[in-house]
């Protein structure tokens, strides 16, 4: 879940990845239901996990040896 302050609009939103695809998206949670599906852009290839700084800001973890922040 997204808790930093770097990119407008995403705060409090489960961003998620396909392996399989690389590609990024995000949803919000609301009364128990997925809504907002928005896709984030960027594509990472052979995505491995996600991590969090102190400050809420997403990172994202490649097989390939990258990390990378998600960034507006």
């Amino acid at each position: 879940m997204y808790r930093g302050d770097r990119i407008a609009g995403l705060w409090g939103a489960y961003v998620f990845a396909d392996y399989c695809r690389g590609r990024l998206e995000a949803f919000v949670l609301r009364h128990g239901r997925a809504t907002h599906l928005r896709m984030l852009g960027p594509r990472v290839d052979a995505l491995a996990s996600f991590g969090q700084d102190d400050r809420g800001e997403l990172y994202v973890l490649s097989l390939a040896g990258t990390v990378s922040r998600l960034a507006s």
